[in-house]
């Protein structure tokens, strides 16, 4: 952990400028399709569970599902950017 510290105190800028500007763009494609998987989500929950209380699980697991598939979606997008550079 002392070395992780030292390392840090040395190494200010660990981010460079174009994986920062990369992170951005990432970040917003992300967020905008966030909302795309949220509208049936919202849509599931007016309608279904309205009706059917009983079985919320699934619910739960459309989350759950949405963030996994969100995060690998960024993760081939930042790869992607950084693999042909900022354009």
């Amino acid at each position: 952990m002392i070395s992780a510290l030292l390392f840090l105190r040395t190494k200010r800028d660990v981010i460079d400028e174009s994986a920062k500007e990369i992170m951005k763009k990432v970040d917003y494609i992300c967020l905008r399709l966030f909302y795309i998987l949220t509208g049936p989500l919202l849509s599931l929950i007016i309608f279904y569970v309205y009706n059917y209380i009983n079985d919320v699980r699934i619910i739960g697991y459309y989350v759950a599902g949405e963030f996994v598939l969100i995060t690998a979606i960024r993760i081939i997008l930042f790869w992607v950017f950084d693999s042909r550079g900022m354009e």
